[in-house]
């Protein structure tokens, strides 16, 4: 994330704030398998997953939306599954 944004994220643990990436086992969506997630972004990015795996694809997605923003900080509100 550094060599995108080139801001320097914590990794921390407890409830996502403002502003935070979350990312979670966290699903009950039996649906996306092994390999999906489902992105959601309001006031925070969340990356809802069943594997490890999954939330890796979501982090790879986001980074692929930032590459896309000219200033490297912005994800539009939405929800995604893939």
């Amino acid at each position: 994330m550094l060599d995108i944004t080139t801001q320097k994220l914590s990794v921390v643990t407890g409830e996502p704030e403002e502003g935070n990436f979350y990312l979670t086992l966290d699903s009950a969506d039996s649906g996306i398998g092994e390999e999906g997630y489902m992105f959601e972004v309001n006031d925070r990015v969340t990356i809802r997953a069943n594997t490890t795996t999954g939330v890796f694809f979501g982090t790879r997605t986001a980074l692929q939306i930032l590459m896309q923003d000219s200033e490297k900080i912005h994800i539009f509100k939405g929800t995604a599954r893939d």
